[in-house]
């Protein structure tokens, strides 16, 4: 059986801030948004699977750019610019 190069996964969303909601989670402040937490265990559990070697969500309209990488089990990512009025530093982002 022909051995799978490992994955690299990349999630791009309008907003979102996915470190933030780990935190807020881990510290029993509750969900901002419905959902963060099941979110959250979807894309951890899927960051564990075999021949995945990195998955990243980036979260285009942030008031920062940040990359964390901690404790969350993948990578945060915030673009800090308006998806809609700057793409071109979204695609320079993604092409990494």
């Amino acid at each position: 059986m022909k051995s799978l190069k490992p994955k690299r996964i990349l999630i791009i969303l309008y907003a979102g801030d996915y470190y933030n909601a780990y935190y807020r989670m881990k510290n029993g402040l509750g969900e901002a948004y419905s959902f963060h937490n099941y979110t959250l265990d979807s894309i951890s559990r899927l960051s564990r699977k075999d021949g995945v070697e990195e998955i990243a969500v980036l979260g285009c309209a942030t008031d920062q750019a940040y990359s964390n990488f901690k404790d969350i089990g993948f990578r945060d990512m915030g673009a800090g610019v308006d998806h809609y009025q700057d793409r071109k530093s979204i695609n320079k982002i993604i092409a990494g």
